[in-house]
């Protein structure tokens, strides 16, 4: 008999929904195998209809999980009654946090490590979260197949939706920004619906109180059924970073997703391929937690920019990424999302090449190879593109590795345990290195064996850069 597979995911609902392309993966893989999912009642309640065929088990009665044994746990979830039900339950494999039979936290898994390694630490991060959940045990190359249902592009329709809640203030716009949009929307003969949560009823009062003609509001007013029929008759979702979000691209609505606030686009942008991301180009944008006074890229996007986007992306086929102005567009920078060696990939359309961009692609590379994902010709490639663009870079990071090395002698000569802050002592454009080693360790109890790895992983480094 086959032994079915469980998967705990017990966060918000977009994160449910970024969990989906896994049940998929796994279905395609194990079609005999039942898949259960354990997760919070209410964010799945409304989604079951649209969800890949799992059954779902709210955690209020997880003690249904622990009555089968399992090939295989996934815990997607950082939740410490996660970890403690991945521990419990029998099963051949664990991948995710899992409480050990001593009551101590472990992390299995290369990509899972990497995914905890990059909590605040995430700023060269390249890796889509609905990848992250799946990549220790899907195949590349069933990602690579996969063929998601294509966006529905119909420029008659003028129905826009604008969502305008999000997790956090910071990350979406004011409601004047909001009231704007509408206002220039019904000018321009669109027909703007105001969407939004129970808790968003209080800013689409003050959005509704800034406009002459009245938009249409359901906000606080829709079920997740209620939406979804609602979704098949918009044109377009205007939207922050949001479950809705998430649950539109899957339905295959276009999104313009306004990415702004301690989010990035690159772990929880619209993961379908052919939707618009538009994006601040402050230094400091990607981040995982703001530490500005006032965010400085909330101020950056522009109502005319989201309505030329709205123009565009409604009178072309979808994904198309040429022949955007790029003077309309200063502030923002502006990507369709797409794929790369079958892996999520955010095409740019107004963004420029930089330090950062080189950076980013070459650490994308080098995890891939570290993880045999990808290949040590690609990192090479990579090394070799950024050290021509940025010959200092080369500098910055044979001098990084050198006192790295130092401090990890010292580690191993002394047996000094680190403190908790280490990893965030290193300068960022070589912190995902250290950050990473700096879990394992932790991970390993501090072994000869993790040790050894982050030297050989330095030794890599300085090969590649040829330093």
């Amino acid at each position: 008999m086959d032994r079915p597979i469980l998967v705990l995911q017990m966060q918000r609902m977009g994160d449910l929904i970024l969990s989906f392309p896994l049940f998929l993966w796994l279905r395609n893989m194990y079609p005999q195998r039942k898949i259960r999912v354990v997760a919070e009642e209410s964010f799945y309640k409304g989604l079951v209809s649209l969800s890949p065929e799992v059954l779902y088990i709210p955690w209020q009665r997880y003690e249904h999980a622990l009555k089968e044994e399992y090939s295989l746990v996934v815990n997607l979830s950082h939740r410490s009654k996660a970890a403690w039900l991945a521990g419990k339950v029998k099963s051949e494999k664990i991948i995710g946090p899992y409480l050990d039979g001593k009551g101590v936290l472990r992390i299995s898994g290369d990509w899972q490590l990497y995914r905890s390694s990059i909590v605040h630490n995430n700023r060269y991060n390249r890796f889509h979260w609905a990848e992250l959940n799946a990549l220790d045990v899907v195949d590349q190359k069933l990602m690579k197949r996969t063929r998601w249902n294509p966006v529905k592009i119909d420029p008659g329709n003028k129905r826009i939706g604008v969502f305008i809640g999000a997790s956090e203030e910071i990350k979406r716009p004011a409601p004047d920004f909001f009231a704007l949009l509408c206002k220039e929307l019904i000018r321009q003969k669109y027909q703007p619906v105001i969407l939004g949560g129970p808790s968003e009823k209080k800013i689409a009062s003050q959005v509704l109180s800034l406009c002459k003609v009245k938009p249409l509001n359901l906000s606080g007013k829709l079920s997740l059924v209620q939406l979804a029929a609602l979704f098949k008759e918009l044109g377009l979702l205007i939207t922050p970073d949001t479950g809705p979000m998430h649950f539109a691209a899957w339905m295959g609505l276009p999104v313009i997703n306004l990415s702004m606030g301690p989010v990035n686009p690159w772990e929880t942008g619209p993961y379908q391929p052919m939707h618009t991301v538009m994006r601040s180009n402050v230094s400091c944008t990607g981040c995982w937690a703001c530490i500005q006074n006032t965010p400085l890229c909330v101020d950056t996007f522009k109502v005319r920019q989201v309505v030329l986007l709205i123009k565009k992306s409604l009178k072309q086929s979808a994904g198309d990424v040429s022949g955007f102005d790029q003077g309309g567009f200063k502030g923002v920078n502006v990507y369709t999302s797409g794929r790369n060696q079958g892996l999520y990939n955010l095409n740019p359309c107004t963004a420029k090449k930089s330090v950062s961009v080189s950076i980013s692609s070459f650490w994308q590379s080098y995890w891939k190879y570290k993880f045999k994902a990808g290949s040590a010709q690609d990192v090479s490639r990579q090394a070799q593109m950024m050290g021509q663009a940025y010959p200092f870079v080369r500098d910055k990071f044979a001098a990084s590795s050198v006192e790295f090395l130092q401090q990890l002698k010292k580690i191993i000569q002394k047996g000094q345990v680190p403190d908790p802050d280490f990893w965030k002592n290193s300068p960022p454009y070589f912190r995902p290195l250290v950050g990473y080693s700096h879990l394992m360790w932790q991970n390993s109890d501090y072994s000869p064996a993790s040790l050894t790895a982050s030297m050989d992983m330095v030794q890599d480094l300085l090969d590649f850069l040829a330093l």
